[in-house]
């Protein structure tokens, strides 16, 4: 909006675009370099020179953020450690159960778009019938409201049975489809770690009743399972390794974190070439010049291209 209203050209503009988004990630979660990595991975698609811009909004917003809220982690949790190394294949499996769960949930959102758009009632009723769907769901699952933050710091702590955890899942699939399918205002981004968090939670309470000798409570599968859902959803592994690191200021999940983001985004990408953002820009007919296009540009490119040609050895 302001770079229209101030008549920039468009390449400014988008990196305006970039700008808010990084820092709007930054100052909401407190995680400044995932903020940046978010704007340059998932709006972007690649690391170019606005990145300088990029990253200091994103600094900015979240000293700004911190002066009023403090400098506090987005979510706080237990610490965890990796029980045994036979554990890590149990992540992996969580990762590839996310992957799908995460791409039917991006599928389901845009059916529910198109259902709304073919119901031939005026528009402004559309996201009143959305509304009741959400209010009959808060009805019987009250945590969904909002956010989810507090729901979610539950499901760290071990505070929910795996039957509430499941059920909030998809009551917040439910609600979130129904919101956005609608035309109403809404998100995807705390979604995404609202249904990772419940589901992997669901699927922890799971492995540690059939293996608790070697692997940890259901709370460190629902920290895992936050940011392997979002990348699944979003094509964006480094951004949910990085967001989560900085959201829980524990290094000590990052080999589970890794093992099962590379699972969701794998059979992510084997399902669905699009993210839940650029879906929408595909179905629009719009190009998206970002991983495809730099993909293609190394296919054509040969060794000797980026050669230096014979080197000199000095005695």
């Amino acid at each position: 909006a302001v770079g229209q209203w101030t008549r920039l050209d468009p390449h400014r503009v988008r990196t305006l675009v970039t700008c808010g988004a990084a820092g709007g990630v930054a100052a909401t979660f407190n995680a400044p370099i995932a903020g940046a990595i978010f704007a340059m991975e998932v709006l972007i698609g690649r690391v170019q020179t606005d990145f300088l811009l990029v990253l200091l909004t994103s600094l900015s917003s979240c000293m700004v953020a911190r002066s009023y809220l403090g400098n506090y982690p987005a979510f706080t949790a237990p610490a965890y450690d990796l029980v045994s190394g036979r554990e890590l294949p149990l992540y992996f499996l969580m990762g590839l159960l996310i992957g799908w769960a995460a791409i039917l949930y991006v599928k389901a959102l845009y059916k529910t778009e198109d259902l709304f758009s073919a119901w031939r009632f005026p528009d402004y009723l559309k996201p009143a019938v959305g509304g009741l769907v959400v209010g009959l769901t808060l009805r019987y699952f009250p945590e969904v409201y909002g956010a989810g933050f507090p729901a979610v710091e539950s499901a760290l702590w071990v505070r929910l049975p795996w039957e509430l955890l499941i059920g909030l899942f998809v009551a917040e699939f439910l609600a979130n489809c129904a919101t956005l399918g609608s035309g109403g205002s809404g998100g995807v981004f705390a979604p995404s770690l609202y249904m990772g968090a419940m589901l992997g939670g669901g699927f922890g309470s799971l492995v540690h009743f059939l293996f608790p000798d070697v692997t940890a409570g259901s709370g460190a599968y629902a920290m895992v399972g936050m940011a392997a859902f979002f990348a699944a959803a979003a094509k964006a592994p480094t951004t949910s390794i990085l967001i989560l690191f900085e959201m829980t200021n524990d290094y000590r999940i990052m080999l589970p974190l890794m093992a099962a983001t590379v699972g969701s985004v794998y059979l992510s990408h084997r399902l669905s070439p699009f993210s839940i953002y650029t879906l929408k820009l595909h179905r629009r007919g719009i190009s998206y010049p970002g991983h495809e296009e730099a993909e293609r540009a190394a296919q054509r490119m040969a060794a000797t291209d980026v050669s230096t040609g014979p080197s000199t050895a000095l005695p």
